[in-house]
């Protein structure tokens, strides 16, 4: 009987010695927690002969369109961006009608691009339904995205450019892909 006792004992220890430490490292994964997002707007695109061949427009990247953001708005501590992508989709126009031009970025309040991602000699046609490119943004462009995102939870886009020829019509999606850090508490 003494045995059994001893070996209860035994047995309960060790079973709760074993459950005490994933509970801890579940504690201290609890401190955070970690979500990706995917911000898209669109670039409507409709130029014709009254319009000649120069473009601009721009849009704003709003991240509190997301749900988990506006869920953790609050507790954000971090952006870390992936990639931002475009696609275009839509095309309408020459069969060797050309864009280049450059997609700029900022924070919310200001009338210009800081940081540019250049497009050049984009055959539209053939970019047409061709899936998504990554824009050419340098790891330091996308660090200092990340902190305009974390302060503003947005950002301000500008496309600007030209087309070889007019009309055109297309849409550029644009696509942010980024994990998000908030507080858990």
């Amino acid at each position: 009987m003494k045995k059994l006792f001893q070996s209860a004992i035994y047995v309960a220890l060790n079973l709760i010695l074993i459950l005490s430490f994933p509970a801890c490292d579940l504690l201290e994964d609890a401190k955070s927690i970690d979500f990706d997002i995917a911000l898209q707007e669109d670039f409507l695109i409709d130029a014709d002969e009254g319009d000649g061949t120069n473009f601009s427009q721009q849009l704003v990247l709003d991240a509190t369109s997301d749900p988990d953001i506006r869920d953790n708005l609050s507790k954000i501590e971090n952006y870390s961006i992936e990639k931002i992508t475009y696609s275009i989709s839509g095309y309408s126009g020459g069969p060797e009608n050309f864009f280049s031009g450059s997609i700029q970025f900022s924070d919310l309040n200001s009338s210009s691009g800081q940081f540019s991602a250049s497009l050049e000699n984009i055959n539209l046609s053939a970019a047409a339904g061709a899936g998504e490119r990554t824009l050419p943004l340098s790891d330091n462009d996308l660090r200092e995205l990340e902190s305009i995102l974390k302060n503003a939870n947005g950002l301000k886009v500008f496309m600007f450019g030209n087309f070889t020829e007019v009309p055109v019509s297309f849409v550029l999606n644009l696509r942010l892909s980024a994990k998000v850090e908030a507080d858990a508490t």
